[in-house]
């Protein structure tokens, strides 16, 4: 088997499945649906459940890994689903396919069944990155060359390992992997702080219902800004305000309130 001149046939099932997720985490962030974030919220989480999950089974042993299989199989429905209503945006489908991919690799290894998901996998991660970035391909199959090379040499008697895969990119990360990256943390973490429809899963710790009519902008702002003044000195990171679009508080930039 050839990926575009990625020979995937020289590494084991279970290592071209490692290696798919990893392509397929470059790409992850690349998903949306029309930039309509609130719509794909909810699988930009599914999609992240999954492939954590994923990542977690094939890293233990099989005959631990089927505790935490079972969950898996439940994720292919809505991870297809993500991917019929992406399929008017290239980058968005093989973004999603990719990820269907990757977990079906998983769900494949468990039942010792290799095929060619992994391959479609990395495949359709190039297609999504390169669709942003030109030289995607090159990085793919550097990293493939390299992984090679790691296997190669961890089984010579005496060897270490050398290959240190504790960054997804080589050297720095480009900036459309940043800025796609922080856009989906920001869904992900307004998706963990509310349910689908709206309903807050917990309720904030403080709620301030503010009349202008009473308390003026600059008022508002003080009260907030004591707020977080008093958390941070009682050793927290500040405050985050939650579900405010009345008006803006000015803040030290990356920092809570």
């Amino acid at each position: 088997m050839r990926i575009e001149g990625v020979e995937l046939d020289r590494i084991s099932f279970y290592d071209s499945t490692l290696f798919a997720i990893r392509c397929t985490r470059r790409v992850q962030p690349l998903f949306n649906l029309n930039d309509n974030l609130r719509v794909c919220g909810k699988y930009i989480v599914l999609q992240e459940e999954a492939l954590s999950l994923a990542e977690e089974v094939i890293q233990l042993q099989p005959d631990l890994s089927h505790y935490l299989f079972r969950g898996l199989k439940n994720y292919l429905g809505p991870l297809n689903e993500a991917c019929a209503l992406s399929a008017g945006s290239e980058t968005s489908n093989a973004t999603a396919t990719s990820i269907v991919r990757s977990v079906q690799s998983v769900i494949d290894w468990m039942y010792d069944n290799p095929t060619n998901n992994p391959a479609y996998a990395i495949d359709a991660s190039i297609v999504a990155g390169t669709a942003v970035d030109k030289s995607f391909f090159k990085t793919v199959q550097g990293d493939f060359f390299q992984y090679r090379t790691y296997l190669d040499e961890v089984l010579l008697p005496g060897a270490l390992p050398k290959l240190d895969w504790a960054s997804l990119w080589s050297d720095v990360s480009p900036f459309w992997f940043k800025m796609s990256q922080q856009l989906q943390q920001d869904v992900l973490q307004n998706e963990t702080r509310e349910k689908v429809n709206g309903e807050l899963l917990s309720p904030p710790m403080i709620e301030i219902i503010w009349d202008p009519e009473i308390i003026s902008h600059e008022e508002y702002s003080d009260i907030v800004k004591a707020l977080g003044d008093l958390a941070r000195s009682q050793g927290a990171l500040g405050v985050e305000r939650i579900r405010s679009t009345s008006c803006d508080v000015p803040t030290s930039e990356g920092a809570l309130l």
